[in-house]
């Protein structure tokens, strides 16, 4: 509790009046606290990535009157009619319209700030999970909609399971995915949108972004498992393959991905105080006009109108 505390005075102190060892400390705090927010977030996908499968595993049984195994995979009767497709699609368009109400909550729980361990900090946080379930049920009914209508549509290309399948169905979902994301930006930067709806369209964004990722996952998961079943010790063969991929994506990720988030973080920190600092400049300055009107209207003392200007403004 002191060492809290201890942080908390040295992160109130003026940059100019810290010592090197209170810097040191400073970036303690920093990184603890971008420790804590990671953390949340993981655990907030992960309950929403749990409770959003099962949720679209359950309509997909519901629907096909087929249950697929643990995986999402339909090793049989993966052939559908077309009223099955729709009733998918269905799913998937009545859980974007949930995300608008979902997230006005939550954005009603981020305005009121709850204290933590408090009854309304436990429900913001389901919220957030909830808001997380919806956008990737979204994405899965999507994404299974999409591959009952190319198995019934493309015979062909035989059983959708396979590696064949799975790549030529990713490929599908990122072209429309890349082509609606590319519309929805322009529509998110359009003018006549406001900053609500700009907020609702990036999560939406962000389910599309997840499809195309669940997409990908499924294709880069049977390849593995294919090549490994071609080894003697398959089991060793996974995760040798998972640390040879880990060992080439994440120097790229950290050095390309990563550092382009972190700047467009900033960047959008930015512009939000540049923002505020504009908004609280034209509030001073209607507080300024409204004093001297008054002034010269009723000789009124300018320094007692300018402090109730700052009191109906409070």
């Amino acid at each position: 509790m002191h060492k809290k505390m201890e942080y908390h005075k040295i992160v109130e102190q003026p940059l100019d009046a810290r010592s090197a060892v209170d810097l040191g400390k400073h970036d303690q705090v920093e990184a603890l606290k971008i420790w804590h927010e990671e953390v949340r977030e993981s655990e907030t996908d992960v309950g929403g990535l749990c409770v959003s499968f099962l949720t679209v595993q359950a309509c997909r049984f519901n629907i096909s009157g087929v249950l697929p195994d643990t995986l999402g995979i339909e090793e049989e009767n993966y052939t559908h009619p077309l009223w099955c497709t729709f009733g998918l699609y269905g799913c998937s368009l009545l859980f974007v319209i949930l995300i608008v109400p979902v997230f006005l909550m939550y954005a009603e729980y981020e305005e009121k700030k709850p204290a933590p361990g408090s009854c309304e900090s436990f429900m913001q946080r389901m919220v957030m999970v909830l808001l997380n379930a919806v956008c990737m049920a979204f994405a899965w009914c999507l994404l299974y909609g999409t591959k009952w209508e190319a198995a019934r549509l493309l015979p062909f290309l035989g059983n959708p399971n396979m590696i064949t399948g799975r790549v030529f169905l990713a490929m599908i979902i990122s072209t429309f995915g890349v082509l609606l994301i590319l519309t929805l930006d322009k529509i998110a930067d359009a003018p006549w949108t406001g900053d609500m709806a700009d907020a609702i369209i990036i999560k939406i964004i962000a389910a599309i972004g997840i499809l195309v990722g669940f997409s990908w996952e499924q294709s880069f998961d049977g390849g593995v498992e294919v090549i490994a079943a071609l080894t003697p010790q398959p089991i060793l063969a996974e995760i040798g393959l998972t640390v040879l991929v880990v060992l080439i994506v994440l120097p790229a990720w950290r050095r390309h991905i990563l550092q382009k988030v972190i700047d467009l973080q900033e960047e959008k920190e930015h512009k939000e105080k540049h923002e505020k600092e504009q908004r609280e400049r034209g509030h001073a300055g209607c507080a300024a006009c409204w004093v001297a009107s008054n002034s010269r209207q009723g000789g009124e003392d300018p320094a007692r109108a300018l402090g109730e200007a700052r009191t109906m403004h409070t």
